[in-house]
């Protein structure tokens, strides 16, 4: 959704925001590989220089202040393993693709991963 106006106009992240997980072991990608319900990515909204979290707005609508959440869609996503096109090898990568952004501006988003199983 874009905007504050009766008219609901949602605009989606083109290109959709796709992340993949990098290890330094490639034995510890491969135990992901069979537990990757468990590996959840979350994205939070930034100002551009990432030092603010722009996640809601406040303005003024018809005399009383509104406070509107800035980021919507799918969030959080867990991992898929999908082949990567420079290696043609299989990879941990989180698709984020209905993420949208309702204000006009300049933001970074930051991931966060989490291994809920512990």
């Amino acid at each position: 959704m874009c905007g504050t106006k009766a008219i609901v106009d949602k605009r989606i992240l083109d290109p959709p925001l796709v992340v993949q997980m990098v290890f330094d072991d490639p034995a510890q990608e491969k135990l992901y590989f069979s537990n990757t319900n468990f590996l959840v990515c979350h994205v939070t909204l930034h100002s551009s220089n990432g030092e603010q979290v722009a996640a809601f707005i406040q303005h003024e609508k018809t005399g009383s202040k509104v406070v509107q959440k800035v980021l919507l869609g799918d969030d959080p996503v867990t991992a898929r393993i999908l082949n990567d096109p420079e290696d043609n090898k299989p990879h941990l990568f989180f698709v984020l693709s209905s993420l949208s952004i309702r204000y006009t501006g300049f933001y970074s988003l930051r991931c966060t991963v989490i291994d809920i199983q512990g």
